[in-house]
């Protein structure tokens, strides 16, 4: 639905917006390495969006890509230990020069790295998990 959002950024002049819809899962990659940001932010109004940690976090961390998440979820607390993006907080009136002033003074090495880190983590995790289970399927 997000093409709904084209009338507004005409009329806002936003030319470095583009919006796709809903696309297939192949496209997935070819269509974030348009983007600078990968935008992860969906709210903090129900425990579906506290909690979880969505595709697009995995996503971005593999292309080395910073995000943007909302504050007072589990996915700010991923961002903000790993530093891999931007916890944005609309309720501050700063929030918006905050982000543009992160976002240029971005060490892309730094972040690289960091993405590295999160996966190798995430890559352990799964290994302890799939032994987890899989001595409890055996058992």
């Amino acid at each position: 639905g997000s093409e709904n959002l084209q009338p507004l950024c005409e009329k806002l002049k936003c030319n470095n917006i583009i919006l796709t819809g809903r696309f297939e899962r192949r496209q997935t990659v070819a269509i974030a390495m348009k983007g600078d940001i990968a935008n992860n932010y969906f709210g903090n109004s129900n425990p579906l969006l506290i909690y979880a940690l969505s595709n697009r976090l995995y996503n971005a961390a593999q292309l080395g890509m910073p995000i943007i998440v909302c504050d007072h979820t589990y996915m700010a607390e991923i961002i903000r230990k790993y530093q891999i993006g931007f916890v944005l907080n609309l309720d501050d009136n700063t929030s918006v020069d905050s982000l543009y002033n992160w976002y240029m003074n971005l060490n892309m090495q730094s972040l690289y790295t960091a993405c590295d880190k999160f996966i190798d983590d995430v890559l352990v995790d799964e290994q302890l998990y799939k032994d987890k289970v899989g001595a409890w399927m055996i058992a």
